[in-house]
């Protein structure tokens, strides 16, 4: 034990400083479980001795090397399960990831069913993971009431549980709630739910009825003041249609899209992207090119005893260079999106021509960027990619890359600079 004068913890740390000097011996043997234990395993130890280290002068020498030692094992054990691998829950190597949400340490993953490296409808639709700097991981045999809780409230066939997770995006404000859109089933109808961190408690649900939610792809938390409070858009509710949802009141409507100079125009929300800098929505499709704009502040609350669908002028932005999977803002007035045939990621400069020149290339690789689900910013401002082996539709090719990192950090936020740099 470190009980030294004035220090108020004990640490038992002969068994950790034991594991610490032999485990990396044994590493190479362990099974992949095991592996992920041992990473957790350091972990704790970390928390737990890091406050120790400012209480007394004498034991700052002693806890920092026994930090640096496990500090060394850790990101040692991480690397070798860099992978992400989820065979803990019945999912093998290529399960499809659609989407991510991140609240602090807390990670969560969307895994749809209804996407064929999913099929298996007894694995989980939501997951959570754990973040620990730039790395991520799943800890089985680790019991975590969260965790355990959130598996419990999945079961395929009961409606009242999670069906088909597409999409999920993180409020964050003093009881930070995770939305979640399910997609449904033929049996249950398409819905949100909210779940609230402080408590691990699934605690709104919305059905969507009248929605097909075969065409359900994103929801986006727009945490903007309005008169009935923080709103999430959803897409897609049909041809020139989304969803707004009021996160107060729990009430949603629909929004008709209109181009103004070619009213005729067919717009599909299959992705959204909110500018971090204005009340700007970015709106575009899987299959065309077409970006649009909204003002959110054009989005009126309807009454709810209104019956109806509100219409809203869109602006045409331009064409993007290829098709694309999802679009995200950063706080450089960018908007970023994944080209699929060229395996690139690509940054516009907003207010600028949509055009080629006014594009810089961000990352470009088929090895480490197979196939992009979605973008989005981490906690410290940060753009990532969701890397998936291939397309939801590609599953029975058999010649599918294997995914080296599930998550690759694209820009990094330069917090002296305030400026935006590619993560070499």
């Amino acid at each position: 034990q470190l009980n030294k004068p004035r220090i108020s913890k004990t640490l038992n740390t002969s068994n950790c400083k034991h594991r610490v000097e032999n485990v990396s011996i044994q590493i190479k043997s362990w099974p992949v479980s095991e592996k992920f234990n041992a990473a957790y395993f350091c972990l704790q130890i970390l928390q737990k001795i890091e406050p120790l280290k400012y209480i007394h002068q004498e034991t700052t020498i002693q806890c920092t090397q026994f930090m640096m030692k496990i500090y060394i094992l850790f990101f040692n054990l991480l690397s070798i399960v860099n992978g992400l691998s989820l065979e803990a829950l019945g999912f093998d190597n290529n399960y499809f990831v659609s989407s991510v949400a991140i609240y602090g340490t807390r990670t969560f993953l969307a895994l749809p069913r209804s996407v064929c490296f999913n099929q298996k409808k007894s694995n989980p639709t939501l997951v959570e993971i754990t973040k620990a700097g730039d790395r991520y991981f799943y800890t089985p045999n680790i019991f975590d009431a969260s965790r355990q809780k959130l598996l419990g409230y999945q079961q395929w066939g009961d409606c009242n549980s999670l069906q088909d997770v597409i999409s999920i995006d993180m409020q964050q404000q003093m009881r930070t709630k995770l939305w979640i859109l399910d997609k449904g089933s033929k049996k249950c109808l398409p819905k949100v739910t909210s779940l609230t961190l402080i408590y691990n408690s699934f605690s709104e649900n919305i059905e969507l009825n009248g929605i097909a939610g075969r065409d359900l792809n994103t929801i986006k938390v727009d945490p903007g003041e309005y008169q009935d409070g923080a709103r999430a858009y959803i897409g897609s509710a049909g041809e020139n249609e989304m969803i707004a949802l009021s996160l107060n009141t729990l009430k949603w409507w629909k929004i008709h899209l209109i181009e103004p100079i070619n009213p005729v125009q067919v717009i599909k929300v299959d992705y959204l992207a909110k500018s971090k800098t204005d009340s700007k929505l970015y709106i575009t499709s899987k299959d065309g090119n077409e970006v649009y704009f909204l003002n959110t502040h054009d989005i009126k609350k309807l009454d709810h005893k209104k019956k109806g669908i509100q219409k809203v002028n869109v602006t045409y932005v331009g064409d993007k260079l290829g098709a694309s999977t999802g679009i995200e803002t950063d706080y450089k007035a960018g908007l970023n999106y994944y080209m699929v045939s060229d395996y690139v990621i690509l940054r516009w400069i907003i207010g600028s021509p949509m055009k080629a020149e006014y594009h810089n290339v961000l990352a470009q690789s088929y090895e480490k960027l197979p196939y992009v689900s979605e973008l989005f910013t981490g906690p410290q401002r940060g753009l990532w990619a969701v890397v998936n082996s291939g397309s939801p539709d590609m599953c029975n090719l058999t010649d599918l890359p294997t995914v080296q990192k599930r998550f690759v950090k694209i820009l990094k936020f330069n917090a002296i600079y305030k400026d935006l740099e590619i993560d070499e």
